[in-house]
């Protein structure tokens, strides 16, 4: 049988969730495929299930290796795969059955180098579909260039930059994963796409939508390393290597610099400050009493910044899926408990979506809240370039 697809797994520490992903890969209607996947050196069950499942079917490939980060999984899964097109599922994830065969259907269709879908965002029970910013339709890289890392709004992608959601061209994948820094830590999904973009000539954007991102929430808040600037610059230095390569480094710069400033707010926001605390929001005065609206990433951020900082009041933690963050040992509460506190100085919408933070204000609005005791990013951060808020 000839292979129309060789579909990457990369494997860590997944075994609570890798039987109903590999299951999910098994039963793809489109059967002319090979599964390859990659123990990236997992210390729990993960490796064991892969053996069994390899077992049953003979589609599966299993590499075992000792843990190299999640690029050099896939690179690895890349230089094992034999289909002209590879396609990545991650191992806590889990697809529908006629995923890849939509896929390859349109690619046979449009002939693309790269076809590019929609996608689940699981959260417990709650489940929305995230989609591209760019029409659905067949480009060429010049085509979208314009809007590729930033669609207009902050933060919007034009592209979404997650690999599970695409399948490309092998020859193209060999050829961006020779120059991709294997320290890169986070962003890895961004690191490849944006340049396969770049070395593309015909991108297909389809609203086919049959991933499910699931989205799974730690007792703990957010944490990061110490050295994120640097990292966060590895990732920008591979990003603009590639569209100094294609030759659209120029048309790039303005939305390097805007995705640059979105990777620090997200992974080291106090970066920003200054003499002030939570710079990015227009500065909050210490001793402030805040209520924070939002338990995703932002809020969590948000939430153990100030407990680090030790002089702001938190006085309500809320966010509308609160019952999800509880499960899992978090301290978030209804947006009901709002109304019930009558002394606060702030409260912070903690999301970092124009569209969403509008939702959330007039959603506040209605409860009551004064305007100007609602904050999110300031007019200062949003226009201001990266090194100018740093310096």
């Amino acid at each position: 049988m000839k292979v129309k697809l060789s579909i990457v797994i990369p494997v860590y520490n997944t075994e609570k969730y890798l039987c109903k992903c590999l299951n999910s890969v098994i039963k793809q209607t489109l059967k002319e495929i090979e599964i390859i996947c990659v123990d990236d050196g997992s210390a729990d069950g993960s490796a064991q299930i892969l053996d069994r499942y390899a077992e049953l079917d003979n589609r599966i490939k299993v590499i075992h290796q000792k843990n190299k980060g999640l690029i050099n999984a896939r690179k690895t899964g890349i230089k094992y795969s034999s289909g002209n097109f590879v396609g990545f599922v991650d191992s806590d994830d889990w697809i529908e059955a006629d995923y890849f065969e939509k896929m390859i259907m349109l690619q046979e269709k449009s002939q693309a180098d790269i076809i590019a879908a929609d996608f689940f965002y699981d959260l417990a029970n709650d489940s929305k579909i995230v989609k591209n910013n760019i029409a659905i339709g067949v480009y060429s890289p010049c085509d979208i260039i314009n809007k590729l890392l930033y669609g207009g709004k902050f933060y919007q992608f034009g592209l979404q930059p997650s690999l599970w959601t695409k399948i490309i061209r092998r020859s193209i994948l060999v050829e961006v994963y020779k120059h991709i820094d294997e320290r890169i830590r986070f962003g890895e999904d961004a690191a490849a796409v944006y340049s396969v973009v770049s070395a593309s000539k015909i991108i297909c954007i389809s609203d086919i939508c049959d991933y499910h991102y699931i989205q799974r929430q730690g007792s703990d808040c957010k944490t990061y390393s110490s050295d994120e600037l640097e990292r966060i610059d590895l990732l920008i230095d591979c990003l603009s290597d590639a569209f100094k390569k294609a030759k659209v480094y120029e048309i790039m710069l303005p939305q390097l610099d805007i995705y640059k400033k979105w990777l620090i707010f997200m992974r080291n926001m106090s970066a920003f400050d200054k003499s002030t605390l939570l710079t990015p929001y227009g500065g909050i005065p210490k001793n402030s009493k805040v209520i924070i609206y939002g338990a995703g990433t932002v809020g969590q951020n948000i939430y153990g910044y100030f407990s680090k900082a030790k002089n702001i009041d938190i006085l309500l933690w809320a966010d509308k899926n609160y019952n999800n963050y509880i499960e899992n040992g978090m301290n978030v509460k209804s947006p009901d408990e709002i109304n019930k506190i009558s002394v606060f100085d702030y409260i912070l919408i903690a999301n970092n979506s124009e569209s969403i933070a509008e939702e959330i204000r007039e959603y506040l609005i209605q409860l009551n809240i004064p305007d100007k005791k609602i904050k999110w990013l300031s007019k200062e951060f949003l226009e201001k370039n990266v090194d100018e808020l740093l310096n």
